[in-house]
C-alpha cells in the first residue's frame, strides 16, 4: 500500500523553514525536503501509487509488488533487441549484431542434451531468428525448425544472470563462446 504524510518543519541557523514530506510504498520509506507547504502538497498529490504491470510506481522509483517476476528467456530478449534495432541501423551493423547473438545464444542454453548440430543452430539463429526481414518471408526446413524450437525451449531465463551463485559461470560461458 501507499501512504503519504508531512512531518515537522525545520529551521536551522535562522534559515527558512523547510517541510519534510514522507511517503511509504510496499513497506519502503522515501522522503524529500521542500521549501514551502504548498510544494510538499503538490508533490504528494502528484504521486501515483496504482499498480502497473506488477509494480507500484511512486515518482521514478519502482518497488516490486508481491509475486515472482515474469520469466523472460535470453532468446526472447535477443529477438526483441534485434526487432527494436533493425529499422534504425545500417546493414553492416545488423550483420554484426546477428553474428554476435548467434554466437552467444547457444552458450546460454539450459542444457546441451539434445542440442541440434551447431552449424544448423547457428545458421537458423543468424539468418532467421536474428534477421527481422527474413522471419515473415522464409519457411524453415524441418531441421531448422527443430533447432529453433529446441533453442526456444532451452534458452536460459534472463533472471538466472542475476543469481549470485550462477552469474559468474554463465557470463564466463557467454564470453568463452566468442573466442
Amino acid at each position: 500500500m501507499c501512504s503519504f504524510w508531512k512531518l515537522a518543519k525545520l529551521s536551522k541557523n535562522g534559515r527558512r523553514k523547510r517541510v519534510h514530506g514522507v511517503w511509504v510504498v510496499a513497506g519502503r520509506s522515501f522522503s524529500k525536503w521542500f521549501e514551502y507547504d504548498a510544494q510538499a502538497d503538490n508533490y504528494v498529490k502528484g504521486r501515483d501509487c496504482r499498480p502497473r504491470r506488477g509494480r507500484l510506481r511512486h515518482g521514478d522509483r519502482p518497488t516490486q509488488v508481491d509475486g515472482p517476476p515474469a520469466t523472460v528467456s535470453w532468446f526472447e530478449v535477443a529477438t526483441r533487441y534485434v526487432d527494436m534495432k533493425w529499422p534504425h541501423i545500417a546493414a553492416k551493423s545488423r550483420t554484426s549484431i546477428a553474428d554476435a547473438l548467434a554466437t552467444v545464444t547457444p552458450a546460454l542454453a539450459t542444457t546441451t542434451r539434445g542440442m541440434p548440430d551447431a552449424k544448423v543452430l547457428r545458421g537458423v539463429l543468424y539468418s532467421w531468428a536474428f534477421h527481422t526481414a527474413n522471419r515473415p518471408n522464409t519457411k524453415l526446413a524441418d531441421p531448422q525448425a527443430a533447432a529453433l524450437s529446441w533453442m526456444r525451449r532451452h534458452s536460459l531465463s534472463v533472471s538466472a544472470l542475476d543469481e549470485p551463485d550462477r552469474r559468474s559461470v554463465l557470463i564466463r560461458r557467454a564470453l568463452d563462446a566468442w573466442r
